[in-house]
């Protein structure tokens, strides 16, 4: 058996191979197991951080009002950086996203 503790990502290949291929006797069952269930506990820690950084966005405008001036020409500066990242998440090309911000200060500040 591969040891996920040497290399990870090639444990993790090998294991869902020989998951999909039905070869049970090939894979630490435990392991994996341990495996999905650290892969929820991310996902949790991960939504709680997205929310998180919600709250931290409305603390800064409400000890901070005037900010929300400046989100307009923030979003506007901000976009390229976040199609960048998003091509770099899902992809694809620069052509699937908008030239331009699709969404308003207000969208963005109010969810």
């Amino acid at each position: 058996m591969m040891s996920y503790e040497r290399d990870f990502f090639e444990w993790s290949q090998y294991a869902s191979e020989a998951l999909l291929k039905g070869c049970l006797a090939e894979v630490d069952l435990q392991q994996v197991a341990e495996e999905i269930r650290d892969l929820g506990i991310a996902q949790k820690r991960e939504l709680y951080s997205r929310l998180s950084e919600r709250h931290e966005l409305e603390s800064l405008f409400h000890f901070n009002p005037s900010l929300l001036r400046q989100v307009p020409e923030t979003l506007i500066a901000a976009y390229p950086a976040a199609v960048a990242g998003a091509m770099k998440n899902t992809g694809l090309p620069r052509k699937a996203f908008p030239a331009d911000c699709p969404f308003s200060g207000c969208e963005v500040t109010t969810g």
